[in-house]
């Protein structure tokens, strides 16, 4: 149901459907298995975007694209305390 307010008279019309709809679920990030796939890869010391891709693509998992793999990776080296940090966190004392 939605209502349309006529912007030249004070009418205002309501409009009702009854016909069904439904929202087609987006896949949004990496699938699970290939997430746990990685993260065996990344603590076998395979860390690199490039040989990541090259050693997934010899399993059946499905292939993620270049900046979705280095974002997760991202993530997966902060979260292994691997990350590293801009140098507004870094403070030389004398």
């Amino acid at each position: 149901m939605y209502l349309l307010l006529n912007p030249t008279s004070q009418q205002v019309f309501m409009f009702r459907t009854e016909a069904e709809h439904n929202h087609n679920e987006k896949i949004i990030g990496l699938p699970e298995a290939t997430k746990l796939e990685v993260r065996k890869l990344f603590d076998l010391g395979i860390r690199k975007p490039n040989a990541v891709l090259k050693a997934l693509a010899s399993t059946n998992f499905p292939l993620p694209n270049k900046i979705q793999l280095e974002n997760f990776l991202r993530t997966v080296r902060l979260s292994k305390g691997n990350g590293v940090h801009g140098s507004g966190f870094l403070r030389i004392t004398n």
